[in-house]
């Protein structure tokens, strides 16, 4: 039967120490890093992408959650949670969370030390996920160019995740994927 089989030609000149010396078995890149858009109506805390970004850190890969506007006790830029070793949460040095009736300067330094902080250590991780990045636009923290800026020149292995609300359309066409989350009221109207 093997006698059927066309015989392989004889590699000619081809060896372990010629395809390195070629360079043929080089490190394959890394795909090119997506940007994920979560669009939800409402203010809410993204459950389902804290789940899959802390999936993300239990395989090595490291991940830095950003709540630009939330806060919680002893935090900010300085003192990141760390959920083991691929996992940094980070929120902005503040005692409340930012509503729209209740901004000072104290919110929008905290909200700028905490972006400031996010472009200086952006290039250690593989993933970041910026939590109500669209609010803090559309409240005038941060500004839509700088953010674009960021999408644009970000490590070309890195991912982005952009959730919460207010998001700028103008991102839309950086995004790989735009998802956008019916309010919970249009979900109980569909089981009625």
């Amino acid at each position: 039967m093997d006698s059927l089989l066309p015989k392989a030609p004889a590699a000619i000149g081809c060896t372990v120490d010629h395809c390195q010396q070629n360079n043929l078995f080089a490190t394959v890149p890394s795909p090119p890093g997506e940007i994920h858009i979560h669009c939800y109506p409402d203010r809410c805390f993204p459950t389902s992408i804290v789940a899959a970004a802390l999936r993300s850190a239990a395989q090595g890969i490291n991940v830095m959650f950003a709540q630009l506007l939330a806060n919680g006790p002893e935090q900010g830029p300085d003192l990141p949670i760390h959920l083991g070793p691929c996992f940094f949460w980070v929120r902005p040095a503040l005692t409340r969370t930012v509503e729209h009736s209740m901004l000072g300067e104290t919110e929008r330094r905290a909200v700028v030390a905490m972006w400031q902080y996010l472009l200086v250590r952006s290039g250690t991780f593989d993933l970041i996920v910026l939590d109500e990045i669209g609010l803090a636009i559309h409240l005038g923290l941060l500004c839509e160019q700088d953010v674009a800026r960021f999408l644009i020149t970000r490590p070309p292995h890195q991912d982005v995740v952009l959730c919460g609300s207010a998001i700028p359309a103008s991102f839309e066409r950086l995004a790989s994927h735009w998802t956008e989350s019916r309010s919970s009221e249009y979900s109980e109207e569909l089981r009625l």
